[in-house]
């Protein structure tokens, strides 16, 4: 084992670690068939020559992700359109999960004694402030 930060990420090491990360497996199943640290599957997970390898597989089945997305469409509809309330139901959230796949994380603003739980995303925010400029080009 090469010493602490020493460690080198072979070529088909990363190759493992795009695969592992496409299939949704944690760190630590990814690490133990790589015989890498967890830490270091982590780091090159996110390495931009991962990354390339992990967009290159998506520019090859383009095609076929966009047909799994038109049927996953389809299939949503239905089941928004369905009386049963369950399909109904996890219908919309999974709409909601589609329809801002990419978008930034909505973190909280935190108030002035640094309790973050009860604020406001910074989308609430600006939402209020161009609502409050609004009324005010009204009211003049």
């Amino acid at each position: 084992m090469p010493a602490k930060g020493k460690s080198k990420v072979s070529a088909a090491q990363r190759a493992k670690i795009a695969a592992g990360t496409v299939a949704g497996k944690t760190r630590k199943q990814i690490a133990r068939e790589t015989g890498l640290h967890p830490d270091t599957v982590g780091r090159a997970a996110i390495d931009h020559r991962t990354v390339t390898i992990i967009q290159g597989w998506k520019n090859r089945q383009r095609r076929q992700i966009d047909q799994a997305l038109d049927l996953t469409l389809k299939s949503l509809l239905k089941d928004l359109r369905s009386r049963d309330s369950d399909l109904n139901r996890d219908a919309r959230r999974d709409v909601m999960r589609l329809a801002t796949i990419g978008d930034p994380p909505l973190y909280r603003v935190a108030d002035q004694g640094g309790n973050a739980g009860d604020g406001v995303t910074y989308e609430e925010l600006i939402s209020e402030i161009r609502r409050l400029r609004l009324r005010a080009t009204e009211a003049s």
